[in-house]
């Protein structure tokens, strides 16, 4: 979306920007004196975000693309330290023609450009602009900065020459980017003053006022000049920054000798949040230079309705307010010494805007914050006088003596930070030495795991492959003794075949000889009947016939009972063998070779013996 909107804003694709970005390939073929500037800067910027951690990603060779291609583009200012993460806030929008066309008109229409030219002389005076503002603003703040003798340049180079990229968190450098794409340059005095200003806010109970946390118990050295040391500018800023930090590779500006110390305008009251004046009357009184301080501090009250597109852009709504505070950065600041201020500044402060809700807030109040263009200018006309002036009036011997001062108290803080750097590497030292003997030491302990593991991986895989053959052997005995089951149900279904038939055959023969026995008894009657004298002969051979058929009968009826017990423990057994075998089917592995043997014996005795029957049963 903010893609979309920096289209809207800038006129971004306009014919010549869109030959612009299309020339951005053709450009990094060109060659540029600042490609290893370049190379290191790119491994600095945002090494913690996804798109830009990996050395050969699209995120780092679309941001190095982009820098060479300005470097190019712009000969007289080149690339300077700092533009890598105005150009990663972009890609992070829009592809990298687009981003490095938007680079350009930030850098030339919205002046981000002139703050590198002419030794840096345009940011002197924003400095100077910075300060005059925090005496009418923020007078606490500013005398006590000017007791410790702590200046503009100090702390806002980073700021200014950045954009506030380079040390806040993404979530605010977004909004702050929407900001200066909608207001122009001059938003950055906004945010700084409400940087400096405003830290947490309560939204809810009226109750909470800003409160002094603290007061002076320290002897501060008298007032100076607010240019007095802006001849320090980007050399104190990249003695103080951290290496990624520091200005472009262009030459330190040198800047003109400063007036002697005058005395401070006597600070004006705090401004009030209740406005005095109709807020029509206020606006007008501000833009024209006057009014009270009251006045001043509502201007911005009175003229936030113009920023209601803005913070609609920003995902805040059109609630625009002047909370009460609870705590304040100006309140730490005024409780800090020199060092104290400069790391509040360096580390305390970027920490407490990444939460989203305190940047969001922080956004709101530097849109409350009105910076009228009149009175800029007229800060600006002060600080040409002022510089004028110093070149006129100032004594060589006492810029000499200034600047010995300066390069005293830097190369003494920069002992001090030797000395912290020097304690920090050997503890560091230490703790790595301490590490990597843990790391040793665990290592050790990791390869006798392994070994260990090794070993009982190597048993494991003996005894599968001993159990795996166990197995075979098993279902090898298994299948032997199911076919030997199997054959002999096949026999002793046979018998009991061969048994029945035998029976049906004795059953069939038994009634024949009983028809033929009634048939000739019978006869015999019939005879007797008609015979006249009875033939004992004959009586006497009929009754010896009778005996043998009764015998034979009897015999018979015997043999059938016989079979027929036969048949029953024939079908008992294979009752029984049938349960066998299907119980070993189901849990074959469950039952030891030895039960097997012992079950396969039993039943071959059993079916040894039922085979004689037959053989007995037609004798």
């Amino acid at each position: 979306m903010r893609g979309d909107e920096a289209n809207i804003l800038e006129d971004t694709w306009r014919c010549k920007e869109r030959r612009e970005g299309n020339e951005v390939e053709k450009r990094i073929d060109n060659d540029s004196a600042q490609e290893g500037v370049i190379t290191r800067d790119i491994h600095r910027t945002f090494p913690a975000h996804d798109y830009f951690k990996d050395s050969d990603g699209d995120g780092q060779d679309s941001l190095y693309k982009i820098c060479k291609a300005y470097s190019v583009y712009d000969e007289e200012i080149g690339y300077c330290q700092g533009q890598s993460f105005l150009a990663a806030v972009l890609l992070l929008h829009m592809p990298e023609e687009q981003a490095f066309c938007v680079l350009v008109k930030i850098m030339y229409e919205y002046g981000l450009r002139a703050l590198y030219k002419n030794n840096f002389e345009d940011l002197h005076c924003k400095f100077y602009q910075l300060e005059r503002l925090m005496q009418e603003q923020l007078p606490d703040l500013w005398s006590h900065f000017q007791e410790l003798n702590l200046e503009a340049h100090m702390y806002a180079s980073q700021w200014f020459l950045t954009l506030f990229t380079a040390k806040f968190p993404l979530c605010m450098v977004f909004h702050i980017t929407d900001l200066l794409l909608c207001e122009g340059l001059n938003i950055i005095f906004s945010v700084a003053l409400a940087l400096l200003k405003y830290l947490k806010v309560n939204l809810g109970s009226p109750k909470h006022t800003c409160q002094p946390l603290c007061s002076w118990s320290i002897p501060l050295p008298t007032p100076r000049n607010p240019l007095g040391r802006l001849d320090d500018t980007l050399e104190s800023f990249a003695t103080l920054a951290p290496e990624r930090d520091r200005p472009s590779p262009s030459p330190c500006p040198t800047p003109p000798p400063s007036p002697p110390p005058s005395p401070p305008p006597s600070p004006p009251p705090v401004p009030a949040l209740t406005p005095r004046l109709p807020l029509p009357a206020v606006h007008r009184a501000v833009e024209d230079g006057e009014g009270t301080a009251d006045e001043r501090a509502h201007s911005s009250q009175a003229s936030a309705d113009s920023f209601c597109k803005v913070m609609g852009l920003l995902g805040m709504g059109h609630r625009l307010f002047v909370p009460k505070l609870l705590a304040t950065s100006k309140e730490d600041l005024l409780q800090a010494d020199f060092e104290g201020a400069l790391k509040f500044f360096r580390v305390q402060l970027p920490k407490r805007y990444r939460a989203a809700e305190n940047a969001r807030r922080l956004m709101e109040q530097a849109c409350n914050i009105k910076v009228p263009t009149k009175k800029l200018k007229k800060f600006e006309k002060e600080y040409q006088t002022l510089r004028e002036s110093q070149l006129q009036q100032e004594d060589p011997i006492d810029r000499y003596q200034r600047e010995n001062r300066r390069l005293q108290e830097a190369s003494m803080r920069l002992e001090q930070e030797n000395d912290d750097l020097a304690h920090e590497l050997v503890t560091s030292k230490i703790a790595l030495r301490n590490d990597l003997d843990q790391a040793e030491d665990k290592a050790d302990v990791l390869n006798k795991e392994l070994l260990s593991t090794k070993q009982r991986l190597v048993e494991t895989e003996e005894e599968k492959r001993r159990q795996e053959e166990e197995t075979a052997q098993l279902k090898e005995v298994f299948r032997r003794e199911l076919e030997k089951a199997e054959l002999e149900i096949k026999k002793t279904t046979a018998i009991i075949a061969e048994y029945k038939q035998i029976c049906s055959q004795l059953s069939t023969r038994l009634e024949k000889q009983q028809a033929a026995t009634k048939e000739e008894l019978d006869i015999v009657r019939s005879k007797r009947q008609t015979s006249t004298e009875p033939l004992d002969e004959e009586k006497d051979g009929l009754k010896e016939q009778l005996r043998q058929l009764e015998l034979e009968l009897a015999q018979t009826k015997l043999q059938l009972v016989e079979a027929k017990c036969r048949i029953q423990e024939l079908e008992h057994q294979r009752g029984v063998l049938m349960n066998e075998i299907q119980a070993a089917k189901n849990s074959w592995l469950s039952k030891t070779l030895g039960s097997l043997k012992s079950s396969a014996s039993s039943s071959s005795s059993s079916t040894s013996q039922t085979p004689s029957s037959p053989k007995e049963g037609p004798a």
